[in-house]
C-alpha cells in the first residue's frame, strides 16, 4: 500500500500528511421506509437516459496511512463501464492519466513516462463510472412494489439496486449509497452525493464522496456536460 501511495504522489499536484483516515459512518438505511415505485422508476429512468459525462473538478484522495493527494482534474465517463481522469499540475500540464476500460484500472505517469496496467486500488473500480456520473451502479428496484401512488417522499426513504442500498431525500435525489459486501473481499463502501444542480435537464450532484476503510475519494465538480458525444478512443491505453 505504501508503494502505491508513493507512486501516485509523484504525479499529483500535492501530497501532505494528515491524520489517519476515519472510517465512514455507515447509514442505517434498513431503518428507512421504502420509497414508492414511482420514485424508484424515476431514478431508474435517469440512469437509463444519462449516458456520458465530461467535467472539470477538484479531486482529493485520502489513504489509510494518512497521505493526501489533491489537484484539479478532468473527468470523462462513458457509461456503464468507461472512465478517464486527467490530473493537472501547477502549470496546467497533464501529470497523470487514470483509465478504467471495463476490465482494469490503469495509471499513466507522464513524469515517469511509465504506464502501470492493472493498477491495484483499494476499492472496486468497476463502480466508479456510475458513481462519478451521480448514479447507482446497478438496476434500481423499489422495496415496496405495491405502493404505486405519490412521488416525493414525506421523509428520507430507501430503494435497492442489486447489492446497493440507496437513500433518497425529500427532493427525490440520492443522498447515500451503501454497499455492505464487495468483490475480492474489499471493505464496505459508502457513497454520498450532495450539492445538486440542474444540468441539461438532469438533477446532478456536484459533490460526490466514495469511502471505505482504506481510502476516501472526494470530487467537487466545477463544470459538467452530460450526454455529449465521446469517442471510445479516449479510454484506450497507450501501447
Amino acid at each position: 500500500m505504501k508503494g502505491r501511495v508513493f507512486l501516485i504522489s509523484s504525479v499529483f499536484l500535492s501530497l501532505t500528511s494528515c491524520a489517519s483516515l476515519t472510517p465512514p459512518s455507515m447509514p442505517q438505511l434498513k431503518q428507512l421506509s421504502p420509497c414508492n415505485a414511482a420514485l424508484a422508476a424515476s431514478l431508474q429512468k435517469r440512469s437509463h437516459e444519462l449516458k456520458t459525462l465530461k467535467g472539470t473538478a477538484f479531486v482529493r484522495i485520502n489513504f489509510k496511512d494518512g497521505k493526501e493527494i489533491a489537484g484539479r482534474g478532468m473527468i470523462v465517463v462513458k457509461r456503464p463501464d468507461k472512465l478517464r481522469l486527467e490530473v493537472m499540475g501547477p502549470f496546467n500540464q497533464i501529470t497523470a492519466v487514470i483509465i478504467y476500460d471495463s476490465r482494469s484500472l490503469s495509471f499513466l505517469s507522464l513524469q515517469e513516462n511509465r504506464l502501470y496496467r492493472d493498477y491495484p486500488f483499494p476499492m472496486e473500480a468497476s463502480r466508479f463510472p456510475n458513481y462519478l456520473a451521480g448514479l447507482p451502479a446497478g438496476e434500481v428496484k423499489s422495496q415496496d412494489a405495491n405502493h404505486e401512488t405519490g412521488f416525493l417522499p414525506s421523509g428520507p426513504c430507501s430503494v435497492n439496486s442489486e447489492d446497493e442500498q440507496i437513500m433518497i431525500n425529500r427532493a427525490g435525489n440520492m443522498k447515500e449509497i451503501y454497499i455492505s459486501e464487495t468483490k475480492d473481499e474489499l471493505h464496505p463502501i459508502d457513497v454520498s452525493m450532495d450539492s445538486y444542480k440542474e444540468v441539461d435537464g438532469f438533477m446532478f450532484p456536484f459533490e460526490i464522496s466514495i469511502s471505505n476503510k482504506e481510502a476516501h475519494i472526494f470530487i467537487r465538480y466545477t463544470n459538467v456536460e452530460l450526454n455529449q458525444q465521446i469517442s471510445d478512443g479516449l479510454f484506450s491505453l497507450p501501447q
